[in-house]
Protein backbone atom coordinates (compact mmCIF):
# COMPACT_ATOMS: atom_id res chain seq x y z
CA UNK A 1 0.00 0.00 0.00
CA UNK A 2 1.11 3.47 -0.58
CA UNK A 3 1.57 6.63 1.95
CA UNK A 4 3.03 4.28 3.82
CA UNK A 5 5.97 6.16 6.25
CA UNK A 6 7.47 3.54 8.25
CA UNK A 7 10.34 3.29 6.56
CA UNK A 8 11.02 7.02 5.34
CA UNK A 9 13.91 7.69 7.69
CA UNK A 10 15.88 4.68 7.01
CA UNK A 11 15.53 5.13 3.25
CA UNK A 12 16.17 9.02 3.79
CA UNK A 13 19.72 8.09 5.62
CA UNK A 14 20.65 5.55 3.13
CA UNK A 15 19.86 8.26 0.10
CA UNK A 16 22.06 10.43 2.86
CA UNK A 17 25.11 8.30 2.68
CA UNK A 18 25.63 8.13 -0.63
CA UNK A 19 23.74 5.46 -1.96
CA UNK A 20 21.05 5.43 -4.57
CA UNK A 21 17.84 4.01 -3.88
CA UNK A 22 15.55 2.40 -6.73
CA UNK A 23 12.23 1.01 -5.52
CA UNK A 24 9.79 -0.60 -8.28
CA UNK A 25 6.11 1.27 -8.41
CA UNK A 26 4.09 -1.99 -7.55
CA UNK A 27 1.93 -4.21 -9.85
CA UNK A 28 -1.77 -3.00 -8.82
CA UNK A 29 -2.52 -1.05 -11.43
CA UNK A 30 -4.32 0.16 -13.82
CA UNK A 31 -5.92 2.64 -11.48
CA UNK A 32 -4.35 5.83 -9.93
CA UNK A 33 -3.06 6.11 -6.59
CA UNK A 34 -1.62 2.81 -6.59
CA UNK A 35 1.64 3.49 -6.11
CA UNK A 36 3.20 1.01 -3.16
CA UNK A 37 5.83 2.61 -0.12
CA UNK A 38 8.42 2.73 0.03
CA UNK A 39 8.28 3.86 -3.94
CA UNK A 40 5.91 7.28 -3.07
CA UNK A 41 8.69 8.46 -1.13
CA UNK A 42 10.19 11.97 -2.91
CA UNK A 43 13.96 10.73 -1.70
CA UNK A 44 13.87 7.66 -4.08
CA UNK A 45 13.63 6.75 -7.81
CA UNK A 46 10.35 4.69 -8.61
CA UNK A 47 10.01 2.94 -11.87
CA UNK A 48 7.27 1.74 -13.90
CA UNK A 49 6.75 -1.02 -15.95
CA UNK A 50 6.21 -0.66 -19.85
CA UNK A 51 4.98 -3.75 -22.47
CA UNK A 52 7.15 -4.55 -25.35
CA UNK A 53 4.50 -2.59 -27.42
CA UNK A 54 6.53 0.70 -25.50
CA UNK A 55 2.79 1.17 -23.57
CA UNK A 56 2.32 1.13 -19.90
CA UNK A 57 1.13 -2.23 -18.78
CA UNK A 58 -2.39 -2.85 -17.37
CA UNK A 59 -0.52 -4.38 -13.90
CA UNK A 60 1.48 -1.26 -13.56
CA UNK A 61 0.45 0.86 -10.67
CA UNK A 62 0.08 4.67 -11.32
CA UNK A 63 0.51 7.81 -9.15
CA UNK A 64 0.10 10.21 -7.60
CA UNK A 65 1.64 9.72 -4.95
CA UNK A 66 -0.28 9.45 -1.54
CA UNK A 67 3.00 10.87 0.46
CA UNK A 68 2.85 13.85 -1.54
CA UNK A 69 0.08 14.12 -3.84
CA UNK A 70 1.23 17.42 -5.76
CA UNK A 71 4.57 14.74 -6.34
CA UNK A 72 4.66 12.66 -9.46
CA UNK A 73 5.41 9.37 -9.39
CA UNK A 74 6.86 6.97 -10.53
CA UNK A 75 10.12 9.13 -11.84
CA UNK A 76 10.60 6.48 -14.84
CA UNK A 77 9.42 3.64 -16.79
CA UNK A 78 11.26 0.47 -17.82
CA UNK A 79 10.68 -3.16 -19.66
CA UNK A 80 8.84 -4.71 -17.28
CA UNK A 81 6.53 -7.73 -19.46
CA UNK A 82 8.41 -10.63 -21.00
CA UNK A 83 11.85 -9.78 -19.59
CA UNK A 84 13.83 -12.80 -19.04
CA UNK A 85 15.24 -13.50 -15.58
CA UNK A 86 16.69 -16.17 -13.82
CA UNK A 87 14.50 -18.89 -11.99
CA UNK A 88 15.05 -21.42 -9.65
CA UNK A 89 17.24 -25.01 -11.03
CA UNK A 90 19.64 -22.14 -13.23
CA UNK A 91 17.03 -21.68 -15.56
CA UNK A 92 15.65 -18.03 -17.97
CA UNK A 93 12.11 -17.83 -18.19
CA UNK A 94 9.93 -14.80 -19.08
CA UNK A 95 9.51 -12.69 -15.97
CA UNK A 96 6.28 -9.49 -15.69
CA UNK A 97 6.38 -7.05 -13.08
CA UNK A 98 7.33 -3.72 -12.26
CA UNK A 99 10.06 -5.58 -10.25
CA UNK A 100 11.29 -6.80 -14.02
CA UNK A 101 11.34 -3.05 -14.87
CA UNK A 102 13.97 -1.63 -11.54
CA UNK A 103 16.72 -3.29 -11.92
CA UNK A 104 16.86 -1.55 -15.62
CA UNK A 105 17.17 1.84 -13.92
CA UNK A 106 19.50 0.00 -11.16
CA UNK A 107 21.65 -1.17 -13.80
CA UNK A 108 21.45 2.51 -15.46
CA UNK A 109 23.04 3.89 -12.04
CA UNK A 110 25.62 1.22 -12.32
CA UNK A 111 26.53 2.43 -15.88
CA UNK A 112 26.24 6.68 -15.08
CA UNK A 113 28.45 5.75 -11.85
CA UNK A 114 31.05 3.66 -14.26
CA UNK A 115 31.07 6.36 -16.88
CA UNK A 116 31.65 9.11 -14.82
CA UNK A 117 32.80 8.46 -11.46
CA UNK A 118 32.39 12.03 -10.31
CA UNK A 119 28.66 10.99 -9.94
CA UNK A 120 29.11 8.21 -7.32
CA UNK A 121 27.62 8.78 -4.20
CA UNK A 122 25.21 11.88 -6.06
CA UNK A 123 22.29 10.56 -6.20
CA UNK A 124 20.19 13.97 -6.27
CA UNK A 125 22.38 14.44 -9.93
CA UNK A 126 22.16 11.16 -11.23
CA UNK A 127 18.99 11.05 -10.41
CA UNK A 128 18.01 13.68 -12.54
CA UNK A 129 19.87 12.61 -15.11
CA UNK A 130 18.11 10.24 -15.29
CA UNK A 131 15.29 11.99 -15.46
CA UNK A 132 16.36 14.33 -17.71
CA UNK A 133 16.99 11.98 -20.56
CA UNK A 134 14.25 9.86 -20.22
CA UNK A 135 12.19 9.55 -23.57
CA UNK A 136 9.03 11.47 -22.42
CA UNK A 137 5.69 9.07 -22.74
CA UNK A 138 2.25 11.40 -23.14
CA UNK A 139 -0.93 10.43 -21.03
CA UNK A 140 -4.28 12.00 -20.31
CA UNK A 141 -5.24 9.38 -17.08
CA UNK A 142 -4.18 9.99 -13.72
CA UNK A 143 -5.16 13.41 -12.66
CA UNK A 144 -3.97 14.95 -15.85
CA UNK A 145 -6.74 17.19 -17.62
CA UNK A 146 -4.54 17.29 -20.84
CA UNK A 147 -2.08 14.98 -22.20
CA UNK A 148 1.32 16.15 -20.66
CA UNK A 149 4.94 15.43 -19.34
CA UNK A 150 5.56 14.43 -16.75
CA UNK A 151 2.67 12.20 -15.75
CA UNK A 152 1.88 10.07 -12.98
CA UNK A 153 1.81 6.88 -15.26
CA UNK A 154 5.23 7.32 -16.76
CA UNK A 155 6.88 9.82 -14.88
CA UNK A 156 9.54 11.23 -16.84
CA UNK A 157 9.63 8.68 -19.56
CA UNK A 158 11.53 5.91 -20.54
CA UNK A 159 14.82 5.29 -19.74
CA UNK A 160 17.15 6.10 -22.16
CA UNK A 161 20.57 3.90 -21.40
CA UNK A 162 22.41 5.72 -24.77
CA UNK A 163 21.35 9.16 -24.00
CA UNK A 164 22.61 8.84 -20.06
CA UNK A 165 25.32 7.69 -20.55
CA UNK A 166 25.95 9.63 -23.42
CA UNK A 167 25.20 13.04 -21.69
CA UNK A 168 28.26 12.04 -18.97
CA UNK A 169 30.94 11.33 -21.00
CA UNK A 170 33.37 14.27 -22.02
CA UNK A 171 33.42 14.57 -25.95
CA UNK A 172 35.89 13.22 -28.48
CA UNK A 173 37.34 14.92 -31.34
CA UNK A 174 37.88 13.61 -34.14
CA UNK A 175 41.07 14.54 -35.83
CA UNK A 176 45.34 13.43 -35.95
CA UNK A 177 48.19 14.89 -35.05
CA UNK A 178 51.39 14.57 -37.06
CA UNK A 179 55.22 15.52 -37.00
CA UNK A 180 57.24 17.17 -40.50
CA UNK A 181 59.67 14.54 -40.16
CA UNK A 182 60.67 10.99 -38.18
CA UNK A 183 63.80 12.23 -36.24
CA UNK A 184 65.29 15.83 -35.30
CA UNK A 185 68.75 16.89 -34.27
CA UNK A 186 68.80 19.11 -30.94
CA UNK A 187 68.79 22.38 -32.76
CA UNK A 188 66.14 21.63 -34.86
CA UNK A 189 62.83 22.93 -34.44
CA UNK A 190 59.81 20.19 -34.41
CA UNK A 191 56.64 21.45 -36.32
CA UNK A 192 53.78 19.36 -34.47
CA UNK A 193 50.44 19.79 -36.63
CA UNK A 194 47.18 18.80 -35.22
CA UNK A 195 44.24 18.54 -37.24
CA UNK A 196 40.40 18.97 -35.51
CA UNK A 197 37.77 18.09 -37.66
CA UNK A 198 35.06 18.35 -35.72
CA UNK A 199 36.72 21.35 -33.18
CA UNK A 200 34.46 19.61 -30.81
CA UNK A 201 35.74 19.31 -27.04
CA UNK A 202 38.15 21.19 -24.98
CA UNK A 203 41.62 19.13 -23.41
CA UNK A 204 44.83 18.96 -23.70
CA UNK A 205 47.71 17.19 -25.74
CA UNK A 206 51.16 15.92 -23.74
CA UNK A 207 53.86 15.25 -26.39
CA UNK A 208 56.79 13.64 -24.32
CA UNK A 209 60.51 14.81 -26.34
CA UNK A 210 63.11 12.28 -26.07
CA UNK A 211 67.08 12.31 -26.75
CA UNK A 212 69.51 10.42 -26.43
CA UNK A 213 71.79 12.77 -24.61
CA UNK A 214 69.26 13.75 -22.15
CA UNK A 215 67.86 11.07 -19.36
CA UNK A 216 64.41 12.62 -18.92
CA UNK A 217 61.89 13.75 -21.88
CA UNK A 218 60.77 17.52 -22.36
CA UNK A 219 56.93 17.56 -22.24
CA UNK A 220 55.69 20.24 -25.05
CA UNK A 221 51.52 20.84 -23.67
CA UNK A 222 49.57 21.59 -26.60
CA UNK A 223 46.07 23.49 -25.42
CA UNK A 224 42.67 23.59 -27.33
Amino acid sequence: WGGDDRYYNAVQATVSAGIFVEFSAGNAGPDCMTLGSPGDYDCVLSTAAIAPSGESTEFSSRGPSRMAPGMTKPDVAAPGLEVISCVPGGQYSPGAGTSMAGPHTSGLVALLWSADPSLIGDVTTTAEIIRNTARPMETATCGTLTIEYPNDTYGWGVIDCYAAVQSVIPPVSKGWLGCDRENYRCEDIATVTVYDSDLTGVGTISIDVFSNSEPEPEILMLFE
